[in-house]
């Protein structure tokens, strides 16, 4: 009995001496992280500020177990010192919540992201347009610290500045007979609308070979190679078009080649354009494969092909398997060069770009297709009418 009595009181003098333990400590990083555990490969559950004070209650290493709003969590120790002392007694009286005088800048790009941390690895909360008024709160390295949406976050400090925001909009004219605006600067953004030919739009940045434009109630992007000067008549959306209304694929493009007579390759312009579209892509993201080798589409006003009963509405195109070896050249789906990654790729895109009915191609385990006699050396992509 008497040694469980001796037992219970060295517990209770531990817990009381852990309870005495606790002092306050001082922030000394411009901002530092709090994790669940005492290492890095804990995670990160806040961020607190230089001059934060809190209650250190242990430490293990080189970590400090804290508490920060009525949470224990561990920060580096190296970032933390003892709070100042007022010199009255020696009672700490370090305010509780020390903040960093705001200063307010604006955003000088087209589209800045908004982070829960700072630095790329932190997940995107936002986004901020240009000319967009913050109040800068902290720092840490290029990163600054902003007051956002009630809370905090962070956007990296080059894209903000203190002085005047130009305004650089222009207007521009759709010079494509489709062209997709997507959420931002590449196709890997989601597709939230399309604009038609001679559509006018201001055009307000630029990222690479993309152009943010106003769309709806909000911003967009759109590739900045299917925009031309309004009236210029020099767009591939304003191209001569025949008596059925075709417009002709050039012999070869960027991301394209043709493979047959230019006489065989007149379509309707969604095909047409669409092939481009869908060409320029696979490229983008495709740099040493071989371009999309396109053959017959239709007559320069429909009717019969010899050969080719189907391509005569200007609906279909018949395009090469891509090869495995960068070389531009015919292939089957029997061949050591044919490359089925490639063509499947290729195919995705086409779907992407047009209102795809039917692809007659041998090769069954590509998607989108369906076997039809004769379709061993090309694929056919039929589109809507």
């Amino acid at each position: 009995m008497r040694h469980s009595l001796l037992v219970n009181c060295a517990l209770v003098s531990v817990s009381l001496a852990g309870v005495a333990s606790a002092l306050p400590a001082e922030v000394t990083a411009t901002a530092l992280n709090v994790r669940t555990g005492p290492g890095t490969r804990y995670a990160v559950f806040t961020t607190i500020a230089r001059g934060t004070v809190v209650d250190e209650i242990s430490r293990s290493g080189n970590w400090a177990r804290v508490t920060v709003n009525g949470r224990n969590g561990y920060v580096y120790s190296r970032y933390i010192r003892p709070a100042r002392s007022s010199g009255g007694g020696g009672t700490t009286t370090t305010p509780t919540n020390p903040t960093t005088p705001a200063t307010t800048m604006r955003v000088n790009t087209g589209s800045l992201n908004v982070r829960s941390g700072p630095g790329t690895s932190y997940g995107r909360v936002g986004s901020l347009s240009r000319g967009a008024s913050v109040s800068v709160i902290g720092q840490q390295g290029d990163w600054r610290k902003i007051s956002y949406n009630g809370g905090s976050a962070w956007v990296h400090g080059a894209y903000l500045t203190t002085g005047s925001v130009a305004n650089n909009t222009t207007t521009k004219e759709v010079g494509a007979s489709s062209l997709n605006v997507r959420s931002g600067p590449g196709t890997r953004y989601r597709k939230i609308g399309a604009l038609t030919a001679g559509t006018r739009v201001n055009v307000s940045d630029t990222s690479g070979s993309w152009s943010r434009i106003s769309y709806g109630s909000g911003v967009g992007w759109v590739h900045s190679s299917y925009l031309v000067s309004p009236g210029s008549g020099g767009s591939t959306g304003n191209r001569p078009r025949s008596r059925a209304g075709f417009v002709q694929l050039p012999t070869s493009g960027y991301g394209f080649y043709g493979y047959y007579a230019a006489s065989k390759r007149w379509g309707k312009p969604a095909m047409v354009y669409g092939i481009e579209r869908a060409a320029r892509r696979f490229k983008d993201n495709n740099p040493g494969a071989p371009r999309l080798g396109v053959g017959d589409i239709s007559l320069m006003n429909g009717g019969d092909i010899a050969g080719h009963a189907s391509h005569e509405l200007g609906v279909d195109a018949d395009f090469r398997p891509i090869r495995n070896d960068r070389q531009e050249g015919r292939t089957t789906i029997f061949q050591s060069t044919y490359s089925r990654t490639l063509t499947q790729k290729a195919i995705d895109l086409l779907v992407s770009e047009m209102s795809v009915t039917m692809i007659f191609f041998n090769d069954t385990r590509v998607r989108h297709t369906q076997r039809w006699p004769n379709h061993d050396n090309h694929f056919h992509v039929r589109i809507r009418r």
